[in-house]
């Protein structure tokens, strides 16, 4: 699949469930620095059980399971997302 694809599977994701921009953009600053970081903070919000950010977090999280090793990709993934969720 490519960056257009899944993110745009994400962005209708993110808008069903009410997932704010702020969020996604917040999600985009710990995808630069390390994806290993963003992990963690999705399954802490999911362990807080956010209303709105379960199925746009769980849907994500799969996304950065089956590209951990591509952290350009995924990036790529939430600015598209970013870019389409403002």
């Amino acid at each position: 699949m490519s960056v257009r694809e899944i993110g745009e599977n994400l962005a209708k994701i993110a808008a069903s469930s009410g997932t704010g921009s702020t969020h996604t953009r917040l999600l985009l600053g710990r995808a630069q620095t390390s994806l290993d970081r963003l992990e963690a903070s999705i399954r802490y919000n999911i362990s807080r059980d956010i209303s709105g950010y379960g199925e746009f977090d769980d849907a994500l999280l799969k996304v950065i399971e089956q590209y951990k090793r591509d952290k350009p990709f995924v990036t790529d993934v939430l600015k598209y997302v970013c870019l389409t969720t403002e």
